[in-house]
């Protein structure tokens, strides 16, 4: 049986030992960097090719709506619906990240115009000001025929476009230039597009 005095001894260091772990909890809290909650998403990513993981870091918004109006082979003017779910009627012109705007333009602009015009359409951008009316963007096409999903890699991954690089600094996500490069490369290999061997069968092998 336990003594009195040893009772009291563990009893002591009990509360100490609970003191210290207290410490450097708080310690650790103080460490840590204080950020100010945002209106948007935070999103992490899958696995890409290569096995590493893609996480994303960043806030972004998601914009929904429709495209009004092709105006180059790579900037779209958009009409938002809403903005992260909530109503918010605004216009926008969108530039497609990696996207080449001096290649294959004129065929891209068919394409846009046949595909994605009037089309409803989800823009991923950070807008960083109220005052700012564009946005570098990837943009997700809903239904239609082709099924292109994802537009910035449907155009690369089938030899409509040419990649080039871009600061993802204002776009969420990060691993996109890699995911946009590996498209054109996969379109390169498979010789579609631009990058088949007979530039006289380029306008015919396009989807």
């Amino acid at each position: 049986m336990l003594t009195r005095e040893a009772f009291n001894i563990g009893s002591l260091f009990l509360a100490f030992s609970f003191l210290i772990l207290s410490g450097i909890a708080v310690a650790q809290d103080q460490s840590m960097p204080k950020t100010s909650p945002a209106p948007s998403i935070l999103l992490f990513g899958d696995f890409d090719g290569c096995g590493a993981q893609e996480v994303e870091s960043q806030l972004y918004d998601f914009r929904y709506g429709r495209i009004t109006k092709i105006l180059s082979g790579s900037t779209l003017a958009f009409r938002q619906a809403t903005v992260n779910g909530n109503r918010k009627p605004r216009s926008f012109v969108v530039t497609l990240v990696g996207i080449d705007p001096q290649a294959n333009s004129s065929q891209i602009v068919g394409f846009l115009k046949k595909n994605v015009l009037n089309k409803p359409v989800t823009v991923w951008a950070d807008a960083r000001h109220e005052t700012d009316f564009d946005l570098a963007a990837t943009v997700t096409v809903s239904g239609g025929r082709p099924n292109i999903g994802e537009l910035n890699r449907y155009l690369l991954e089938n030899g409509l476009a040419k990649y080039r690089d871009f600061d993802s600094a204002n776009l969420v996500q990060y691993f996109w230039p890699y995911r946009l490069e590996k498209a054109e490369q996969q379109a390169k290999e498979a010789k579609l597009g631009i990058w088949s061997k007979s530039e006289a069968d380029i306008p015919n092998r396009l989807p």
